[in-house]
């Protein structure tokens, strides 16, 4: 779907994994992501310099959540599996400063 300035603004697809359905703002860059695979439906939050910050997605394990900084690096993640609920937190290089359990 194209905005009046010929700009994207939603986008369905359907791949070899899934359905999917982008939404772009206003100049057409895609801000938001909703896919559905084998494992599980996902949904994703880009920023305005398209790189991935907000994570969700339920897959065989559990639910998830990942929280990126600007450079798309995970800084905070929370799951809950089988084994119960979790929480990893991790400073700018990768290193997990912090978790639970």
């Amino acid at each position: 779907l194209f905005a009046a300035n010929e700009k994207p603004r939603a986008g369905l697809t359907v791949g070899t994994t899934g359905p999917g359905l982008t939404l772009h703002d206003e100049g057409g860059q895609s801000r938001a992501t909703l896919e559905l695979v084998p494992d599980g439906p996902s949904l994703r939050f880009l920023d305005a310099n398209d790189k991935p910050r907000i994570g969700l997605a339920i897959s065989k394990a559990g639910p998830g959540l990942a929280i990126s900084d600007e450079s798309a690096r995970p800084r905070a993640g929370l799951a809950v599996t089988k084994a119960g609920p979790g929480l990893v937190l991790s400073d700018e290089r990768g290193k997990v400063v912090w978790s639970r359990p």
